[in-house]
């Protein structure tokens, strides 16, 4: 087995083996070339810093990382680690990290980051065996919004609200509102990677943001949403997601709230979305 880096390897290839190694996964995911260059786009993935497992010349393994700064440390992020299921239990995960630890090390890399599923126990075995610690459990919601649906009551927007598409926002504003710190698929840095299928919607008294949302368009996926504390159960958070969902046909989705912020699930709750997937998110000091 050798284990190299993917900056020239083909786009496709990879694509094909992140298939076949997520098609049995407990949240089955199939990627075309288009959909995983989005995918490496929006979670600041570098090939040259992600690395792969050749048996010959065939990639049977793969973590798919990017360094940025996470928490004012320079971090290797992980959008991705699959073995394909006939070279499963050879303990090529704790071997690829193995190898590129050093090589993070040697980039000035303090910590790994990333997600997993909480039911993937094999995973979180292994993550752990390399010394991932949990940081934060965070859970993600999906669902018809009640505000679309017969019978529901919305609240008119109160005098002098308004919300708008636009095309940046004051993102020291923005963060103001937050209950919780998003994680790294989502925080800013990704929306700006991403900002090219990113649609941005302000909420404003007047001229004063005091709230907004972020929504993927490729994914329906709300990136972000936060509602100025002073301006909260006023409605503005339904009419809010209203306008994100509007004019798609699939439903909308709520990916990484951290647990403790529980105002937000109550609110996500009431909104009529349901709790679908539980994730950890770990850290490694390396």
């Amino acid at each position: 087995m050798q284990f190299r880096d993917l900056q020239h390897f083909s786009l496709q290839t990879l694509a094909d083996t992140f298939n076949l190694a997520f098609s049995d996964y407990l949240l089955p995911m199939h990627f075309t070339e288009a959909q995983l260059i989005q995918k490496l786009t929006r979670d600041g993935i570098n090939l040259e810093h992600s690395v792969g497992a050749f048996d010959g010349e065939k990639l049977v393994g793969f973590i798919l990382q990017g360094l940025g700064l996470w928490e004012g440390q320079l971090t290797a992020y992980n959008g991705g680690t699959g073995v394909v299921p006939a070279y499963r239990g050879r303990k090529l995960t704790q071997e690829l990290y193995a190898y590129t630890i050093d090589k993070l090390k040697a980039a000035q890399v303090k910590n790994c980051l990333l997600e997993v599923v909480t039911q993937n126990e094999v995973a979180l075995r292994n993550y752990e065996k390399i010394g991932f610690r949990v940081a934060r459990t965070l859970e993600s919601y999906k669902g018809e919004i009640k505000a679309g649906l017969p019978g529901f009551i919305l609240r008119a927007l109160p005098a002098g609200i308004s919300l708008r598409e636009v095309p940046d926002l004051d993102w020291r504003q923005a963060e103001s509102f937050w209950d919780f710190v998003p994680s790294w698929q989502y925080n800013f840095a990704a929306l700006q990677r991403a900002r090219d299928f990113t649609r941005l919607i302000g909420v404003y008294r007047k001229e004063e943001l005091i709230g907004y949302g972020a929504v993927l368009e490729n994914t329906n996926r709300v990136a972000q949403f936060a509602i100025d504390p002073a301006y909260r159960r006023a409605g503005l958070g339904t009419h809010l997601f209203r306008k994100l969902g509007a004019g798609k046909s699939t439903p909308l989705s709520v990916i990484n709230i951290d647990e403790r912020s529980e105002s937000t699930l109550n609110f996500l709750e009431e909104l009529g979305l349901t709790q679908f997937l539980t994730q950890y998110e770990m850290v490694l000091a390396i």
